[in-house]
């Protein structure tokens, strides 16, 4: 003992030198038990702040406090590291064991089998497992508290793991000579001589712990004497005596199981010297290579456990009676015999007749479970969540007429994944089903679909799609595996997901999930109108059933160019609802939200989404929601279902899509343009963000290519519209009559209402630009509508508001030329001309050359007309194709210099084009030219 605390000593001494994580894991892993309580706190919380990245530290500190019964520490730990390496099954494995010695063996038992699934079929991990399925019933019936000191008792944690070297041993003689008499627990005067033979490798070999205490209780599996240490290992004077014995520890090697065996000094003499210990002993595995678990004593001590019984009676024993057993007398009886073979004959027949009573009690078993099966599968096949209960009580049924029944192994797996698919998996647990399907000899191709069911529905969707690309050869002929492919390519927001249903259907056509779930995916991922040809042939096919009236239904608000006419099942999907499984369970609120918009019952709509999110099963119908929010005019709503669809997947192309218009909602435009990078330019969605991004930064260039990338059909589609029409208003080319202006006002479409704003003050109808002012409501801090309210207000002489929404259009989002030139009349009008020298040093670099006729028009409106005139004398005004607002700026600046010449050209330009705005009309003035503002 003293050797281990030298090593011990030592490892630390070597630590304090150089705390790296291998001298951090040696040391853990020589230390055990409270006796090192101040060295196990020293470095368990060194470890903890400097290595709390690494998780093989983790884990040894973890099993030292484990050892020290700091379990609740260790537990912790184990967290940590689980979340650096969250399919580590080594930290699944010990993260089991501590949750067992907790008493915790339901949360065990489910951990382990995590483990197990990520590779950890070792015996130990078995045995821990086996351990937390024995002790579940313990903690239902007597708690926690019971099971712990359960498994303190059986599987003590703080023993130390001091060992001696295996060469040490010579033979099993070796292991009782020299030990002094009575210390075994045997009588000196009954102690038999050493077996014959005994002292080969192979009794060494045999060698196994005992569990129980030194005083005879509890000697282990079969109840005897504990083994001695030899003499040879004590030091000094120390005596030997007996201890309890270390818990196994299973060493690296394919074909023994080492253990170690410890026993302290002075039991027998009353010394209170330290432990000694046994060296570690090589056990065979058993047949199937397995670890054995039972304690086996050792030989020696069950031969003289059986010589105090009087079984055993050593050769050569002094004072011994040597029993033999006497000669039978040979008397033959033919009366007897022909009995005997009477009987024999008699035993043999009604041996065959019960074999094949029990036979035909089998084959007759085997047809009527064959007749439940078959009706499972017509079951199966058909998919309805009410027919659920009923198939579980026909399993039962099943398993008791035929349990080794290969048939019914893999319909009941089959019936676990329709579980998560109809209803969901969460709870869901395919390990029984695997288990007695591989036992019944069922190949893993045949199970992959049960796999990557089981990382899918614990929410490991990458996990899932890790298996497909070991499965996809050898099981690419299982319909139930191609479902399940399709559903982890969907929940990953990858658009594959469509051609594995496609597969499912065509390997197995009477298999009706495959069938919704390919007419699902296609309508939101794929083609509407597809989908709506698919929808229809699903409905004819299953009238009765409550997804072809789904399934229509979202194929017809899936399409952008549908028509005002909903169809029947938009009504009825309402009220079937409840019949529906898990996947289409958002459709009717889906359904709900989309009518509402129509009837511009925006409450209604947001309602319905805000339910719709709560079943969203995917990345897919998550986004989908969130487009619905952004038209209800709701950021928070829509920003939510950004983050489910991203949480789904990351990487879908739709979530990342729904972010950016969450962003251009808010205004912000640099981070909308930031989500559109490496996204489809030709989408809708995309062309969307990048022209309403460019209108307000004024870029004609930008918009136009944001539009050109779709193609002119997709430009005359509703939402995209108003901004196919925004390329005229930028230009100063529009024109609009007063009934469609309205209408453009009302419309639901991305920016109609700002772009019918625009319009009317550039043409200066300030009574449309009211009403339309007067259907916004708690704007007045969102900085593109502030925009507008500013301008409108400057040209009303009410400058107070105007300078209130210019500050918070151009601090409330992101900074574009039309809000720092609105700013700028803003300050002008304001008498404030002074500020606007450091507003354009701030922005100089998003003006461009802007920023000089900006300056201009600053100092002619503060009597700086020759220097203003003086800075623009090299430059000449923007072109008649530069955008409106740029035109615009330049005539205000020209008319505040009095420049006769350009002047007058820029502003009679503007006035041919139709603009009549106050800034215009000021601009005229030193030309006499007035112009007419349009009347509603």
């Amino acid at each position: 003992m003293s050797d281990a605390i030298d090593a011990i000593d030592e490892l630390s001494r070597a630590w304090k030198r150089n705390p790296d994580p291998q001298a951090t894991v040696a040391l853990c892993d020589a230390v055990r038990g409270p006796t090192y309580a101040t060295l196990i706190q020293q470095v368990g919380e060194f470890a903890k702040e400097k290595h709390a990245g690494s998780v093989p530290v983790l884990v040894a500190v973890s099993r030292m406090y484990m050892s020290a019964h700091r379990l609740s520490d260790a537990q912790s730990l184990l967290v940590s590291a689980g979340k650096l390496a969250p399919r580590d099954a080594l930290v699944y494995r010990i993260l089991g064991e501590v949750l067992l010695r907790r008493g915790d063996a339901d949360r065990a038992e489910k951990v382990l089998e995590r483990a197990m699934q990520f590779g950890a079929g070792d015996p130990e991990t078995r045995l821990w497992l086996d351990r937390a399925k024995v002790f579940k019933p313990m903690q239902a019936k007597a708690g926690s508290r019971a099971v712990a000191s359960e498994v303190a008792r059986t599987a003590p944690a703080d023993v130390p793991a001091v060992r001696a070297p295996l060469e040490s041993f010579s033979d099993s003689t070796t292991l009782v000579k020299n030990v002094p008499e009575g210390i075994r627990g045997v009588p000196t005067t009954h102690r038999p001589p050493p077996v014959a033979g005994s002292t080969t490798e192979d009794s060494v070999t045999a060698m196994r712990p005992i569990a129980g205490p030194a005083t005879g209780e509890n000697f282990g599996a079969v109840g005897f004497p504990p083994v001695t240490t030899p003499s040879k290992f004590l030091k000094d004077d120390d005596t030997a005596s007996l201890a309890r014995p270390a818990p196994p520890t299973y060493a690296p090697h394919e074909d023994s199981v080492t253990f170690d065996l410890e026993e302290p000094a002075g039991v027998a003499s009353g010394d209170s010297s330290p432990l000694v210990r046994r060296p570690p002993v090589s056990v065979p595995r058993t047949m199937n290579g397995a670890a054995p678990t039972a304690t086996i004593a050792h030989p020696r001590d069950i031969l003289d456990a059986l010589t105090l019984a009087g079984v055993f009676e050593p050769p050569g024993a002094s004072g011994s009676t040597v029993f033999k057993w006497d000669k039978p007398v040979e008397k033959i009886s033919r009366r007897g015999s022909a009995f005997l073979a009477f009987l024999t004959v008699a035993f043999a027949l009604g041996s065959f007749a019960l074999f094949y009573k029990i036979r035909e009690k089998r084959m007759e078993q085997h047809v009527v479970a064959e007749g439940i099966l078959k009706t499972i599968e017509v079951d199966l096949h058909a998919g309805k969540a009410s027919s659920l209960p009923e198939i579980e009580k026909n399993f039962n049924r099943v398993f008791e007429l035929d349990s080794r029944s290969p048939r019914a192994a893999i319909d009941w797996v089959r019936e676990r994944a329709l579980v998560g698919i109809l209803k969901g998996g969460a709870d869901v647990a395919f390990e029984d089903g695997t288990t007695r399907a591989r036992e019944v000899g069922l190949r893993e191709d045949n199970l992959a679909f049960a796999q990557v069911a089981s990382f899918l529905f614990n929410g490991d969707t990458v996990g899932a799609a890790a298996l497909l690309a070991r499965f996809d050869g050898p099981a690419a002929k299982d319909p139930w595996y191609q479902l399940l492919a399709g559903a982890t390519l969907e929940r990953a927001g990858d658009g594959r997901a469509i051609e594995r249903y496609a597969a499912a259907t065509r390997l197995d056509p009477d298999l009706v999930v495959a069938h919704s779930a390919l007419v699902r995916s296609m309508a939101i991922d794929g083609d509407p109108q597809s989908a709506a040809e698919l929808a229809k042939q699903f409905r004819v096919k299953y009238p009765d059933r409550a997804e072809g009236v789904a399934l229509v239904a979202l194929a017809w608000a899936r399409d952008p160019s549908r028509t005002d006419q909903a169809p029947p099942e938009a009504n009825d999907v309402m009220t079937r609802a409840a019949e529906l499984p898990l996947s289409l369970a958002v459709v009717p609120y889906a359904i709900g939200a989309v009518r509402a918009l129509d009837k511009r019952s925006l409450e209604q709509a947001k309602s319905d989404v805000r339910k719709g999110l709560l079943v969203a099963d995917g990345p897919g119908v998550a986004a989908w929601l969130g487009s619905i929010a952004i038209q209800a005019e709701d950021e928070q709503l829509a920003r939510k279902a950004a983050l489910i669809a991203v949480s789904f997947s990351a990487v879908y192309p739709p979530a990342r899509m729904l972010a950016a218009r969450v962003a251009l909602l808010g205004d912000r435009l640099d981070e909308a343009i930031k989500a559109t990078e490496e996204l489809d330019p030709s989408s809708t969605d995309v062309a969307i963000v990048r022209a309403a991004a460019s209108y307000e930064r004024a870029d004609a260039d930008g918009l136009g290519r944001a539009l050109d990338a779709v193609g002119d059909a997709a430009r005359k589609q509703p939402a995209l519209a108003p901004l196919s029409l925004s390329q005229e208003v930028l230009a100063g080319k529009a024109r609009i009559a007063t009934g469609k202006l309205s209408a453009l006002a009302e419309d639901d479409a991305p920016w109609a209402d700002l772009i019918a704003m625009d319009y009317a003050l550039d043409t200066g109808d300030l009574d449309g630009a009211n009403k339309i002012a007067s259907t916004w409501k708690a704007v007045e801090k969102k900085p593109l509508p502030a925009l507008r309210l500013s301008r409108l207000a400057r040209y009303e002489k009410r400058l107070d508001d105007a300078e209130a929404f210019s500050a918070s259009a151009i601090t409330g989002g992101s900074a574009t030329f039309r809000t720092v030139t609105e700013r700028v009349y803003v300050l002008v009008a304001r008498g404030k001309a002074g500020e606007v020298g450091p507003l354009l040093a701030k922005y100089s670099a998003l003006l461009g050359p802007m920023v000089t006729w900006l300056s201009a028009y600053a100092n002619a409106s503060n009597g700086k007309a020759g220097e203003a005139l003086g800075k623009t004398a090299s430059i000449d005004p923007p072109p008649v194709t530069a955008p409106l607002p740029q035109r615009m700026l330049a005539a205000s600046a020209l008319g505040a210099m009095r420049d006769r010449r350009r002047g007058y050209e820029a502003v009679k330009a503007l006035i041919d084009q139709g603009m009549a705005n106050p800034d215009l009309a000021a601009a005229g003035v030193p030309y006499g030219l007035v112009p007419v503002a349009r009347r509603r």
